[in-house]
């Protein structure tokens, strides 16, 4: 899927430029803390770069992004578009752009249900997703019934810091051998069989295996290998158009 897009008769999709270490690569800039809103950068690994964001909700959808093992990148305000809604030409940009493992594109807008629902933005978001499905593009909505998951966040955020621990090729080789042997394991064995704590978190966090992660993690929660389909999955689910509900 070529991600050049021209312009034809009733809307345009301007993309942003790609630099993947280039942190101004947005089609427009977040708006700043003074004019009352919370903004920050979510340090990722898997772009390489620090993605910004600008609500809770926003840096929430970024952890999830992080550890969907079905999305390979994710971009933060990717394209700005120019299509014909509610009666005039609409000028719209998707929160993020998502790049899965089977190489399709997503656009994604973050934002609470309530305003989802709002008629007025409603039939904007719909014109939205009928404009990027008729070039090529999925696009569906997260609002704080996706992103609020409190054990969720609270597992991903310890696991975090664990993404950047080198594992060796071959000692992830064994351990998974004798993973697969078991059937079944808990952190605390895995970690007696790593000969350390931190690399077994590290296996979880890198994907290796699969743990329950919307119930409190701990040295006794059990994980398996991750199954053929498990890097077709995500850690979220999306609302899409026309009734986004």
């Amino acid at each position: 899927m070529t991600k050049k897009q021209n312009v034809v008769p009733f809307g345009t999709l301007r993309r942003a430029d790609s630099c993947p270490r280039n942190i101004t690569r947005r089609v427009r800039e977040p708006v700043s803390p003074s004019k009352g809103r919370v903004v920050g950068y979510y340090a990722s690994w898997k772009n390489k770069r620090p993605i910004a964001w600008e609500s809770q909700l926003e840096l929430k959808a970024c952890m999830l992004f992080e550890f969907s093992p079905a999305i390979t990148s994710y971009q933060e305000q990717p394209a700005t578009l120019h299509f014909p809604a509610r009666g005039k030409m609409c000028r719209y940009t998707p929160d993020f752009e998502l790049t899965t493992k089977q190489g399709d594109i997503y656009f994604v807008e973050v934002k609470p249900a309530d305003r989802v629902l709002n008629p007025a933005i409603k039939s904007l978001l719909i014109a939205a997703s009928d404009f990027l499905q008729e070039r090529g593009f999925g696009y569906f909505v997260l609002t704080e019934q996706e992103l609020n998951y409190p054990d969720l966040l609270r597992n991903l955020t310890m696991l975090k810091p664990y993404l950047k621990v080198k594992l060796c090729g071959r000692e992830v080789s064994a351990l998974t051998a004798w993973v697969a042997k078991q059937g079944s394991v808990d952190l605390a064995e895995l970690a007696q069989a790593f000969g350390s704590t931190q690399k077994a978190f590290a296996y979880v966090a890198q994907g290796h295996a699969a743990a329950a992660l919307n119930n409190p993690l701990s040295l006794s929660t059990k994980i398996t290998l991750n199954l053929e389909n498990h890097h077709e999955t995500c850690l979220f689910n999306g609302r899409f158009a026309p009734d986004f509900e």
